[in-house]
């Protein structure tokens, strides 16, 4: 009758610890889950992070490009208003 009494007393903290341990490794699964989520949040803040630094870089070269076609402009502008002048100095030499 001991030897009965003592296995059902171990079955019954058999028992508790197999609860308590199933908690444990839901409660871990959980946060397991949690943090694959939050991974994946990040992973995809960093992509667009490192997607909005290109962008930068591209909106960088454009500015470039654009002030090099100013610059170009207003050479020609000059140019232009310099060859105009001197036009109209020959056409009043020649009248």
């Amino acid at each position: 009758m001991k030897k009965y009494k003592a296995a059902v007393e171990q079955l019954s903290v058999d028992q508790t610890t197999i609860t308590d341990q199933c908690i444990q490794i839901s409660e871990l699964e959980s946060a397991t889950s949690n943090l694959k989520e939050t991974i994946a949040e990040l992973t995809a803040k960093l992509e667009t992070l490192e997607g909005d630094q290109a962008t930068i870089q591209i909106q960088k070269r454009f500015h470039l490009k654009i002030r090099e076609l100013e610059t170009r402009l207003e050479l020609e502008t000059t140019t232009k208003g310099r060859l105009e002048v001197r036009y109209l100095n020959i056409c009043v030499e020649l009248i």
